[in-house]
């Protein structure tokens, strides 16, 4: 047995480790970090995806902090055993294609927001109630009967061994006394439009599957990614699988057009379906550099219309390639670097046909454009499988031959009298401009 002397107290103190577990994830990504185990809750209770009837409210005020959802509640035991531990121990039980992973995300949130924590589940087989004194429990003087700080919490109320209904499971959390800097953020009006933004993109999945989110009584909606398409002018779509430390892992690679934004444009990458990374337009989706002898220019206005989506899916979400507060990819992650290497070559294409778009401006020809105003947004889930992303050239034979449908006009005018057309008509741009007199010239002449 080792002598008591001999041994070095390595522990660490709670402030120090609460600072360091809080200080580097954003209050946005923290509070998204409990809607994940909300959602994990929705999977865990219908595994068939389907969500109708679960719901899921938050409520940031400069007073308080309220989530709660029906999902299925927090059983006594895996309250007891596992979700209020700092970090996931090796012998829980998994959630298939689960996306709260570190076991970290609850107890970081709730620290980073406050100091006086409660919460109320109904689980199938319990109900419980826990109150959290975090100055309390941070005090050097709360210690066991031996003297050792104690790091575990107590439960208020307990009741095992029931039979609840489904209908009846559900989870509240409330944080009150705020800290400065949290109830602050709250009271500003954009930062609950950043959080349904966050939420709403990240969940995308979720919410399309039905489940309800509400952030301060503001319903949250369905995004839907889609890509332009049509005869001439084909996404590409392939699915590989990659197999890592024996587990099975599926990627699926989407590369396309879409609506000129430049804000939007880039590598959307998700993880069991919660977006990880959003309109990426990095090194570390490959943009401004070279893999492989492929080259990836710098992001730029022409490429305003690219988009690319990456989905990373398992059922062991130990192996997937996201950070521990999930807004960004582990990069030296080898499932990462081989699906990169993919989305490089899916990418290069994309680039071309939109730089053949871009020279094509500076010529009377119209036919690349032409095609890309007929194509249709296909939403990502009706888009076929093709190992290639199918475009248009100037070249083909085809394209030479068709009568043109539209040509381009241009015409130098004075800043001053620009300027005031803008003002008497509302348009913003140059285009807008153009546009707008030549419809006004026709309809004047009675050929509108």
């Amino acid at each position: 047995m080792t002598d008591v002397n001999q041994r070095i107290d390595a522990s660490p103190t709670k402030d120090f480790f609460i600072s360091i577990l809080v200080r580097d994830i954003k209050l946005v990504d923290a509070i998204s970090d409990l809607v994940d185990n909300c959602v994990d809750g929705a999977r865990r209770l219908r595994p068939d995806n389907n969500y109708d009837g679960l719901h899921l409210t938050l409520e940031a005020k400069p007073d308080f902090f309220i989530i709660a959802d029906n999902c299925g509640g927090i059983s006594a035991k895996i309250a007891r055993e596992y979700a209020f531990r700092f970090g996931r121990p090796v012998n829980i039980e998994n959630t298939p294609h689960s996306i709260g992973q570190f076991g970290v995300g609850m107890k970081r949130a709730l620290f980073k927001m406050g100091s006086n924590i409660k919460i109320e589940s109904t689980a199938a087989d319990s109900k419980f109630t826990i109150n959290i004194d975090v100055d309390a429990w941070k005090n050097p003087g709360y210690v066991d009967e031996h003297g050792k700080e104690r790091w575990d919490f107590e439960f208020e109320t307990l009741e095992e061994n029931l039979n609840n209904p489904a209908e009846k499971c559900s989870t509240v959390i409330t944080v009150t006394k705020l800290h400065e800097g949290i109830a602050n953020e709250f009271k500003l009006e954009n930062f609950v439009t950043r959080l349904i933004s966050n939420i709403e993109a990240a969940h995308q999945s979720a919410i399309g599957n039905n489940l309800k989110i509400a952030v301060n009584d503001i319903d949250l909606e369905y995004r839907q990614s889609a890509l332009l398409s049509s005869k001439k002018l084909q996404p590409l779509y392939k699915s590989v699988g990659i197999p890592i430390k024996g587990k099975a892992v599926t990627v699926r690679i989407y590369v396309g057009i879409s609506e000129a934004k430049l804000i939007d444009a880039g590598w959307y990458v998700f993880c069991n379906e919660r977006l990880v990374l959003r309109a990426d337009k990095s090194q570390v989706t490959g943009w401004d550099q070279e893999i492989n002898g492929v080259h990836m220019p710098k992001p730029h206005y022409q490429f305003a219309r690219f988009r690319g989506y990456v989905f990373f899916d398992s059922d062991s979400a130990d192996v997937l390639p996201w950070n521990t507060t999930k807004n960004g990819v582990d990069v030296e992650s080898s499932l990462y670097q081989s699906a990169k290497l993919e989305m490089v070559n899916a990418m290069r294409p994309v680039i071309d046909f939109l730089n053949a778009l871009d020279n094509e401006m500076d010529t009377e020809s119209t036919a690349l454009q032409s095609k890309v105003n007929e194509a249709k947004p296909a939403l990502l889930r009706n888009i076929a499988e093709s190992a290639v992303f199918v475009y248009p050239k100037a070249t083909d034979t085809d394209m030479k031959n068709e009568e043109p449908k539209e040509g381009r006009i241009s015409y130098l005018a004075s800043y001053e009298k620009i300027n005031r057309i803008k003002e008497l008509t509302g348009c913003k741009s140059n285009p807008a401009v153009g546009l707008h007199t030549f419809n006004y010239f026709l309809k004047s002449m009675g050929e509108e």
